[in-house]
């Protein structure tokens, strides 16, 4: 028993570093094409609003990229400007051709009729604590030809991750299935010393006179 426990420990420790880190490059490889995180849509009038995330988690000081498209449903041409609030503690690692502001970053998006302007921006979230929260919010409007008044936004919602729980949950997850394991085979072992106690002692068998 504690020769599989710790070949099943040695396992986790080879293996889950190198999931990780392909689960990871994976990810990173995918980031500017699909949203794992869900998306969130905002319809008014013609136009429509949405931004969804390109992980499925929010970590601290790792990357998370925003996928925000504007789409026009109407038969007439639009112009607008994409503008993401980017809040005090998330620091900005690309804008993927936005135009930085106090606060926020702008895409300038004309729109043909039937047409969808889609603009990225990839960050990194400070730890939760102090002044920062432990959900992160993450909001995009479409504002008019003026750049004054937005006219439909949409909200990204989610929690912030501590860097340790994402690097380690497989080191502690396999810990716990190995000790889940161990603790399975003693209770069998114990169950069966105890059947054995409570049977008794067998008597010898004896031959059958001739």
């Amino acid at each position: 028993m504690r020769r599989s426990f710790l070949v099943g420990l040695v396992a986790v420790a080879v293996l889950g570093p190198s999931g990780a880190a392909a689960a990871g490059w994976w990810a990173d490889h995918r980031a500017g094409d699909i949203a794992r995180g869900p998306t969130r849509t905002t319809v008014v009038g013609d136009l429509s609003v949405s931004v969804a995330r390109a992980q499925k988690r929010v970590v601290a000081e790792r990357d998370t990229t925003y996928l925000i498209q504007v789409t026009n449903r109407g038969k007439t041409s639009a112009t607008v400007t994409l503008r993401a609030m980017v809040p005090p503690w998330l620091e900005v690692a690309s804008r993927h051709g936005g135009q930085p502001g106090q606060g926020y970053v702008d895409w300038p998006a004309p729109l043909p009729p039937g047409e969808t302007v889609t603009a990225r921006l990839t960050g990194r979230y400070a730890p939760p604590g102090g002044q920062v929260p432990g959900r992160a919010a993450f909001t995009v409007c479409a504002f008019d030809a003026d750049g004054a008044d937005p006219v439909a936004c949409a909200t990204d919602f989610a929690q912030i991750r501590g860097s340790f729980w994402a690097t380690w949950w497989w080191l502690v997850t396999g810990l716990a299935a190995a000790a889940a394991v161990a603790l399975g085979v003693r209770v069998r072992r114990w169950r069966r010393a105890g059947d054995r106690r409570w049977q008794g002692p067998t008597a010898p068998a004896t031959a059958a006179a001739g």
